[in-house]
């Protein structure tokens, strides 16, 4: 890939390839990087295991007021929404 876009970019096919692998870390560092990757019978890793996500625990009472607080305004929009949506059902069932 990184060859072909330097070759595209005007490079002689030496000094591509060339730059290209200095890009990779050369094709060892590449096959080491590959191999360290792989865990878990033979599937790759998309992220490091220190990366994983840290999960919070808080009491019930704490989450239910932050997510009234952060969507009160959303889903009172949405509620009127809904309102409106039933009461012209409502007349065209009546007619």
């Amino acid at each position: 890939m990184h060859t072909a876009d330097n070759l595209r970019a005007g490079m002689s096919p030496e000094n591509a390839r060339r730059d290209a692998l200095l890009k990779l870390g050369g094709v060892e560092q590449t096959k080491e990087s590959y191999r360290e990757r792989r865990s878990n019978k033979g599937r790759i890793l998309c992220f490091n295991p220190g990366d994983a996500p840290q999960i919070a625990l808080m009491a019930a009472p704490d989450v239910v007021v932050g997510m009234r607080d952060r969507f009160s305004t959303t889903l009172t929009i949405l509620m009127s929404a809904v309102c409106i949506v039933l009461l012209i059902a409502c007349a065209n069932v009546g007619d």
